[in-house]
C-alpha cells in the first residue's frame, strides 16, 4: 500500500499542473428558453433538414443564430419562417475555405461584431451509397469531402482560434453518421467516418482550452436525404422503432451538446439512429 505521503506529493504535482486550466462546474438550471440566451451561434447547412431544424431550437432557446448554406434563396425562405430579428444568413460555399476569414469578419460585420460562442457544423451532401463504388469519379469524391469533412475542419479551426484568443468557453457540434461507425464504401461513408475522428481529436485537443467539443451520429432521418413517407412499407428495414427519426429529434441532442447542459461530455459521438446500428452484423434481423 502506497504511503500517504507519497499519495499527497502526488496529488501536489496534479493540481501543479492544472493550475492553468479554468475549468467551471456551476450546474445548469434555466428556462428552456434562456439555455443559449446571450449565444452566438454559427449553424451550417442551415437552410434545410437537421441544420433548419438546429436553427430554429437554438432561437427557441433563445441564442443568436447565423445560418449559413449555399443557397440564400432558401435561407432568406427560413428568415421569413423564423420571423425573428436574432436569426441572420450569410450564403457561401463552405468548402471554399481559402476565404474563411473573409467570410467570418462579413458574418460579425451582421452581428455587431460579437464573438461565436457555438459552431454547429451540420452541412452535408451525399451522391449515394457504396452501390456506386465502382462508378465513382474523383470529382465525386472531392464534392463530399469538400464539404463534409475539409469544411469542418477548417471552419472549427478558425472558429476555435478566434474562442482561445478571446477567452470564449464554447462549444463546436459537428454532425456526423452512423456510416461513420458501421462504415461505407462512398465518398459519404468515408467523410463521416473522419467526422467522428476529428470530433474525438478536437474533444482532446480543445477540452483544456475551455472547448467543448462533441458530435451526434443520426441514422434515417426524415429530410430530403432520406424521403420518407408515412406507411412506407420499407420502414421496419430501417431501425427496430420501425421509423425515421424527425429532424427536431436530432436537433434537441446537438443543442443539448451545445450547451452548458452537456458540458461534462467531451470528444463524444452520440449515436441517434432509433437503433439502426444494431441491425448491422451477423446478428442483423431483417423479418
Amino acid at each position: 500500500m502506497p504511503k500517504v505521503s507519497n499519495i499527497k506529493a502526488v496529488t501536489r504535482k496534479i493540481l501543479e499542473c492544472t493550475k492553468s486550466v479554468n475549468v467551471s462546474f456551476n450546474n445548469v438550471n434555466l428556462a428552456t428558453n434562456e439555455l443559449m440566451k446571450k449565444k452566438v451561434c454559427l449553424v451550417t447547412g442551415a437552410s434545410r433538414g437537421i441544420g433548419k431544424a438546429v436553427a430554429k431550437e437554438l432561437l427557441n432557446c433563445g441564442a443568436t443564430v447565423v445560418g449559413i448554406a449555399r443557397d440564400e434563396s432558401k435561407l432568406k425562405a427560413c428568415s421569413k419562417e423564423f420571423s425573428t430579428d436574432r436569426f441572420h444568413f450569410f450564403a457561401c460555399d463552405l468548402s471554399d475555405v481559402e476565404n474563411i476569414s473573409q467570410y467570418i469578419d462579413e458574418i460579425r460585420s451582421m452581428i455587431s461584431y460579437q464573438f461565436i460562442d457555438v459552431l454547429i457544423n451540420c452541412a452535408g451532401v451525399k451522391n449515394g451509397n457504396d452501390e456506386r463504388f465502382f462508378d465513382y469519379t474523383h470529382e465525386d469524391f472531392d464534392d463530399v469531402l469538400g464539404v463534409n469533412i475539409k469544411a469542418p475542419f477548417f471552419w472549427s479551426q478558425a472558429i476555435a482560434k478566434q474562442m482561445i484568443e478571446n477567452g470564449i468557453r464554447g462549444h463546436i457540434v459537428n454532425v456526423a453518421s452512423i456510416k461513420g461507425f458501421i462504415g461505407e464504401a462512398s465518398p459519404y461513408g468515408i467523410s463521416k467516418w473522419g467526422c467522428v475522428c476529428l470530433t474525438k481529436g478536437l474533444g482532446r485537443l480543445l477540452g483544456n482550452k475551455g472547448i467543448v467539443v462533441n458530435g451526434v451520429a443520426p441514422g434515417g432521418t426524415a429530410t430530403d436525404m432520406a424521403p420518407y413517407k408515412e406507411g412506407d412499407s420499407l420502414a421496419h428495414l430501417t431501425t427496430p422503432s420501425l421509423r425515421l427519426s424527425l429532424p427536431e429529434e436530432i436537433a434537441k441532442i446537438i443543442v443539448f451538446l451545445a450547451s452548458d447542459l452537456g458540458n461534462s461530455i467531451v470528444g463524444e459521438v452520440i449515436i441517434a439512429d432509433g437503433g439502426q446500428v444494431t441491425q448491422y452484423g451477423p446478428s442483423r434481423n431483417l423479418i
